[in-house]
């Protein structure tokens, strides 16, 4: 059977097609297209492991059932827009304006915020969708409860793409950097946050932006990938560390120190735009 899918793949190409050896290895059938072939007939299963060559037959096969195309990414059920009057999302909003304040209006428009039902997996969270080039990718849920476990969670395989990213195509004037979604709801539109440690996407990502970057990360003691425990250093670290290598790549770019277990979300507004006005001298 190997054989015949080899000869049936184009020259120099690959075919994803279910591993005949899983039920025998694993004692369960693969529905998932684990077993690569090529077209020189090598073949390797990403789940059992197992792999060799098989010989090519001389006659071709008709044609092999592509891999099933990935579901696109969709909000949770349920989930409504902060924008609409429902009165079930009346604590979901007034939850938003005492974290942002006036912002919260901005927000809700420019992040297209939803909220979830208070019953359901995904209860009593404030939902903001991640998108690129204007498709959905993922999305990114706060609890506004209290009572949710974790605080925060994101849709299943959500690759590591900045939030609000697609401003650098708006060629705004400037771009603060931050770590987390509620921190950049505060300073948009020119915020994006990159939900953790920057990740290479997100590095090649900010080299697109024709405008200076302000770096502004936490410097809390969470505990979360960003830091060392107990120790607000290993955050300016980090924030240190993106500005550098901005810097070195021939961007404008200066960072916002935070003061100890403070971030851009909890820190005054008033004190945040002053640094920020003090690192965009400091790029010029």
């Amino acid at each position: 059977m190997i054989a015949e899918i080899a000869a049936a793949v184009p020259l120099s190409g690959w075919a994803r097609v279910h591993c005949p050896f899983c039920p025998e290895k694993l004692g369960k059938t693969d529905t998932g297209h684990a077993m690569s072939v090529s077209s020189r007939g090598y073949y390797e299963c990403h789940r059992c492991g197992t792999s060799g060559w098989a010989t090519k037959r001389s006659a071709p096969v008709a044609s092999i059932a592509p891999a099933p195309a990935p579901p696109k990414c969709a909000l949770p059920d349920g989930a409504l827009s902060l924008a609409s009057r429902a009165p079930a999302l009346n604590a979901a909003k007034r939850y938003l304006i005492s974290r942002l304040g006036t912002s919260a209006g901005i927000a809700v428009k420019r992040a297209d915020l939803h909220a979830t039902p208070m019953r359901g997996k995904y209860r009593s969270r404030i939902v903001a969708p991640l998108r690129k080039h204007g498709e959905l990718i993922g999305w990114i849920a706060r609890d506004y409860s209290g009572d949710g476990k974790p605080k925060y969670v994101n849709s299943k395989g959500m690759p590591r793409e900045l939030w609000n990213g697609d401003v650098i195509d708006d060629k705004p004037p400037f771009l603060l950097v931050v770590e987390g979604v509620f921190d950049a709801l505060r300073y948009l539109p020119y915020a994006v946050a990159c939900l953790g440690k920057p990740s290479r996407a997100q590095k090649n990502r900010l080299l697109s932006a024709d405008c200076p970057i302000i770096v502004a990360l936490d410097a809390d003691v969470s505990g979360s990938c960003l830091y060392r425990p107990s120790s607000t250093i290993g955050a300016r670290c980090v924030g240190e560390q993106l500005t550098f290598w901005l810097k070195a790549h021939g961007k404008q770019a200066a960072q916002v120190l935070m003061p100890p277990t403070m971030d851009p979300g909890s820190c005054g507004i008033d004190w945040m735009r002053e640094r920020i006005k003090t690192a965009l001298c400091a790029c010029h």
